[in-house]
């Protein structure tokens, strides 16, 4: 293989890596967790409802369970810029 044809080999396996990395960021998407605050820990869902792969723009519902007896469960909106 010539230099050029290795050199777009790797342009093409990084853009393969990226599209693997970023696959599960759809409309749609349920990510769940655990949020830790000091010796707290609260499970956390979050789901998206909008992503633009062009604008580096995603938002979606963070559902935070436990945080107070007030609120046993709260959910906030929030919107993000993608970076990386």
């Amino acid at each position: 293989e010539g230099e050029k044809e290795v050199a777009k080999r790797r342009k093409l396996d990084e853009i393969d890596y990226t599209r693997a990395s970023i696959r599960g960021l759809q409309p749609g998407a349920i990510f769940l967790g655990v949020q830790q605050s000091g010796r707290a820990t609260y499970e956390v869902e979050v789901q998206l409802q909008n992503v633009d792969l062009d604008k580096a723009f995603l938002c979606g519902y963070l559902k935070i369970s436990g945080l107070t007896d007030e609120f046993p469960e709260l959910t906030t909106y929030f919107e993000g810029e993608i970076v990386g």
